[in-house]
């Protein structure tokens, strides 16, 4: 387990992709990334954050926490920030980027299907871009259940009705699927793998438009700030939705 808090880190640049605005200004985004590809990754966040709507004091896990981009949008809410990831090397990644931004949070290393948490330690998880990457999303979903207290809530992101493709691996020569998705949801069937382990879900859509997720897609909406952008997304997408880019879904613990 490691600290990460703020001090003379250089970020790195590939992790600042996924960075979202915060309240007290924004947060630079790298030149590493094409300008729409930063959109995507930003406006992604955004949409988290709303949906966490987390609170000063509660405790907040982001499993696949990657190189931070999510906890340190969520740097000003006054949550206890917590990430968990697979890799050292993204976890060392994230400790100097969230320190880079003045943020907070306490790292580890461990599974989505087996997190090193005790029973009902947090108030709020995110599994965003998680689920189709691993053999068994169940198991993932079951342990944020585990590890949620009474009344508390998940959040989870995924590609939105996704074709996988399959690739020959150049090094084993089998086929592999693209990026590594070996699941493809759509609301109804994200939605009923979440009931399915006792959780109420309060929200299912897609969002962002893939239109956007273009070159020249979206140019017009790239300056709105994050809370008109959601409010825009959550309508428009609710026409268009099978265009959504991504789905997030949102459900709360019994109880509380």
């Amino acid at each position: 387990m490691q600290e990460a808090s703020p001090g003379d880190h250089a970020p790195t640049p590939i992790g600042i992709a996924a960075l979202n605005e915060a309240e007290g200004g924004r947060i630079p985004l790298t030149p590493a990334l094409p300008a729409w590809q930063q959109d995507g990754e930003r406006r992604r966040t955004q949409t988290i954050v709303a949906a966490l709507a987390l609170k000063p004091g509660e405790v907040f896990l982001d499993v696949g926490c990657g190189f931070g981009g999510l906890l340190i949008a969520l740097g000003a809410t006054g949550a206890e920030l917590h990430g968990v990831d697979l890799a050292e090397s993204r976890l060392q990644r994230a400790s100097q980027n969230i320190a880079a931004h003045g943020s907070r949070a306490t790292l580890h290393a461990g599974s989505a299907t087996a997190l090193p948490f005790a029973r009902e330690m947090f108030s709020a998880v995110c599994l965003s871009e998680v689920l189709e990457h691993i053999p068994e999303p169940d198991a993932a979903i079951a342990e944020a259940r585990r590890i949620l207290v009474p009344g508390g809530r998940l959040v989870v992101t995924v590609p939105n009705q996704e074709n996988i493709r399959m690739v020959t691996c150049m090094h084993c020569g089998e086929a592999s699927p693209l990026n590594g998705h070996l699941h493809s949801f759509d609301c109804a069937a994200l939605a009923a793998r979440m009931e399915a382990h006792g959780l109420r879900v309060t929200e299912c859509r897609p969002t962002y438009l893939r239109v956007n997720a273009r070159p020249f897609g979206g140019l017009a909406l790239r300056p709105l700030p994050a809370k008109a952008w959601v409010a825009l997304d959550r309508r428009v997408t609710g026409r268009f939705g099978t265009k959504g880019a991504w789905l997030i879904a949102v459900a709360h613990t019994p109880g509380g």
